[in-house]
């Protein structure tokens, strides 16, 4: 009977155990979407707005985010710069405003999402009718590559860029 009573506790113990095992993969995988709202060039910089979407149970950091063109790489910068300079004048009244890129690295918390301008130097002018590969690093040493139709976002030439 004592050894009935042993090998029910061991296989509820392998159970539990294989249970929380997977149960902590699952939590602490890293899932993202990652869309690009819309991509320009001007004036030696690519500019862009991107969503990122944190589709995990755990918070995960972006770490840094590259964009593949053609085997050219452009890696958006780390520090907010200003991308996008709007002036409104209204009678004698003008105004400025200034918008700002996203500082990178950020954290998403769970299920969370953000978004905001992407800034990156180019010296040569990309073909934006191509497939490009944008590449997102991670904190947990994962590399996550999105295949994006670039010539599917749209593209804002109204603003005044850098």
């Amino acid at each position: 009977m004592p050894q009935t009573i042993t090998l029910i506790l061991s296989v509820i113990g392998t159970l539990g155990t294989i249970y929380s095992l997977i149960h902590n993969i699952y939590a602490n995988r890293v899932k993202l979407n990652c869309m690009l709202k819309y991509i320009n060039f001007g004036n030696s910089y690519l500019v862009g707005y991107i969503v990122v979407e944190n589709q995990s149970l755990s918070s995960v950091s972006i770490t840094n985010i590259e964009l593949i063109i053609d085997d050219d790489h452009y890696y958006f910068m780390n520090q907010p710069h200003w991308v996008i300079h709007n002036q409104t004048k209204q009678g004698n009244n003008q105004s400025e405003s200034y918008v700002y890129s996203m500082q990178i690295p950020f954290t998403l918390s769970s299920y969370g999402a953000t978004g905001g301008y992407i800034l990156a130097h180019s010296h040569t002018v990309p073909n934006l009718d191509k497939v490009g590969i944008l590449r997102i690093g991670t904190n947990r040493n994962k590399t996550l590559e999105f295949s994006i139709q670039l010539c599917d976002i749209p593209h804002q030439e109204h603003f005044l860029f850098r």
